[in-house]
């Protein structure tokens, strides 16, 4: 089992004929999309962050 901050926790995937939902923790906010799409560009202090985060994320499941 995953632990990390930057994956949620996941417990079950339930389905149906039309739908497959994915139960895990919530995320309050927006997702990275929707804020550039809301401000425009990241700074690059923004863009800095969120690249390091996404590495960081990266790394970590490379050593799992």
């Amino acid at each position: 089992m995953l632990k990390h901050p930057f994956i949620p926790k996941f417990y079950d995937v339930v389905e149906n004929k039309r739908f497959i939902l994915k139960l895990s923790d919530y995320i309050p906010g927006e997702s990275l999309y929707d804020t550039i799409r809301e401000i425009g560009l990241l700074s690059t202090q923004d863009t800095q962050f969120y690249a390091a985060c996404f590495i960081l994320l990266l790394e970590y499941l490379m050593t799992e």
